[in-house]
């Protein structure tokens, strides 16, 4: 057990840590706000790569549409907007991050669905590949700062 006693040096050097403490706390609040911002921006650019799946044709205002939807295991394919939309995240305090898509039916695309025939179209899981380097990124500059 570490026994510290109460003396001038000592209060001053408590204030110190405080202030560096809250400095590190701001630091990786920042870095999980970027975290956040880049994984959005990423999903969303995940969704409008041209895909490679089966092509629909559909006719809106009398103009036929061509719609390549995506293939298994490929990310969904960008038709409506409302799955870009979607994407959001969240940060509380230093500690967490939190992150992913609130439109009802993309745990569905995520995971998939095999008693509907659906198999998985992961975009998130991907993502979060994808940018694991970018996260030690991120957290290494705001604690060096």
């Amino acid at each position: 057990m570490i026994n510290i006693k109460s003396n001038s040096a000592n209060v001053a050097s408590f204030r110190r840590i405080a202030v560096q403490k809250k400095a590190l706390d701001g630091g990786i609040h920042s870095a999980l706000l970027q975290i956040g911002r880049a994984n959005v921006k990423e999903a969303r650019a995940e969704l409008i790569k041209k895909k490679t799946g089966r092509v629909y044709r559909y006719y809106i205002n009398g103009r036929r549409i061509n719609h390549t939807a995506s293939a298994p295991y490929e990310s969904p394919a960008y038709l409506t907007g409302a799955l870009s939309k979607g994407y959001s995240y969240q940060v509380t305090g230093s500690k967490f991050l939190e992150w992913g898509n609130d439109v009802s039916y993309s745990v569905y695309l995520e995971l998939g669905a095999p008693k509907a025939n659906l198999i998985r179209r992961p975009n998130i899981i991907k993502v979060v590949k994808k940018h694991r380097g970018l996260v030690m990124k991120y957290l290494t500059n705001a604690i060096a700062t």
